[in-house]
């Protein structure tokens, strides 16, 4: 829902459903990196610039998480 309304450009109702789609309680670190980077990507347009690098900074740090196990397990096999 929050990708559809920021489509449309309805920024608020956006991030109203990235941030609710956070109190999940997701265990995928990869959607919860995607929906950080969303939250950020809203911010952005906002013009909300420190909470837009604060949920950037979020997402990085889990996609560098969730990567380094990929890269770990990619070495284990060679």
């Amino acid at each position: 829902m929050g990708s559809i309304y920021h489509a449309q450009g309805n920024l608020d109702y956006a991030l109203f459903y990235f941030q609710s789609a956070l109190n999940t309680n997701s265990n995928d670190k990869r959607i919860l990196g995607s929906v950080y980077n969303n939250i950020g990507i809203v911010l952005k347009r906002q013009e909300h610039f420190n909470d837009t690098l604060k949920h950037f900074q979020k997402s990085l740090q889990i996609d560098i998480n969730f990567l380094s196990r990929i890269h770990y397990d990619l070495a284990e096999i060679f």
